[in-house]
């Protein structure tokens, strides 16, 4: 009998054989979750889906977006620029900063065709980052065997290495961020060499003529560099640097620097000995 009567004179239905066979096999939510807490890490890890790094989400936007990849990299090109002009005009303590104009800081990295080989540098870089990640997802044994070598942690290994080599950043992003250092080390150490190179006598040798005269400026001075307000002079004599306003610069000339010649020093033929004959005998 699956029915009993209720205290109100209804009648209710007693739950059937298999009703109660698949209640008794469902387990309560809590054995769910205390069955959850002891999953082995590893099944977990094969169901979560990696996240990418910032460096991969930044070039998969950069190849969605030419445009805006062009942008990017003339953006880099400038700071690079402003950077290696401020320590370059360090060096002869004046504040370039101070002389520069709003459109002076957009073409500041146009001047010297290092400033974009270090952005084409740091792209280059980018995508053996990709390259490299596509390498790791398609040869997984491979990584595996390079991962036992600390030297192959650090480029194929996790993509998020605890030990710190790139301060918590994932291997992609920590390499792009390297490679970004890297380059503007190297730019400082191009500007650096050439001012020292200009203190020690180098560089471009000019002669400045001003508005209104017709003589140019006694001495030769050397070109550092100019903006759209201000030409850059140093002149070698009183160690000192001059900002001219380009209003008032009517002639820059440039003077060509004769190569020192060294003169070699012969030496002498070292003078034969007379040879003495006698009557009869042969030379």
């Amino acid at each position: 009998n699956t029915h009993s009567t209720a205290p109100g004179g209804k009648r209710r239905k007693k739950p059937g054989a298999s009703q109660v066979q698949s209640g008794a096999s469902r387990p309560p939510q809590a054995a769910v979750a205390a069955s959850a807490a002891t999953l082995p890490n590893a099944a977990v890890a094969n169901h979560a889906v990696p996240t990418p790094s910032l460096a991969l989400r930044l070039w998969a936007v950069m190849r969605s977006e030419p445009a805006l990849m062009v942008t990017t990299a003339y953006l880099f090109v400038s700071f690079i620029g402003l950077w290696a002009n401020y320590w370059f005009f360090r060096r002869f303590d004046l504040p370039i900063l101070e002389y520069m104009q709003g459109g002076d800081y957009l073409v500041a990295g146009l001047r010297d065709p290092i400033y974009a080989y270090a952005v084409i540098g740091i792209a280059l870089v980018s995508a053996l980052i990709v390259w490299v990640e596509k390498w790791r997802v398609r040869h997984p044994e491979r990584v595996r065997r390079l991962s036992r070598r600390w030297w192959g942690r650090a480029l194929v290994g996790n993509s998020r290495l605890s030990s710190g080599w790139y301060l918590g950043m994932s291997r992609e992003t920590g390499l792009l961020v390297l490679s970004f250092i890297t380059a503007m080390l190297i730019v400082f150490s191009y500007v650096d060499a050439r001012a020292k190179g200009i203190r020690a006598g180098g560089g471009h040798v000019v002669r400045v003529s001003l508005a209104g005269e017709s003589v140019p400026l006694p001495g030769s001075a050397r070109l550092l560099g100019t903006n759209s307000s201000f030409v850059f002079l140093w002149w070698p004599r009183q160690q000192k640097v001059e900002a001219l306003p380009t209003a008032n610069v009517s002639r820059i000339e440039s003077v060509l620097v004769a190569a020192p010649v060294t003169r070699t020093k012969v030496k002498p033929a070292a003078a034969k000995a007379p040879v003495s004959t006698t009557p009869g005998s042969k030379p």
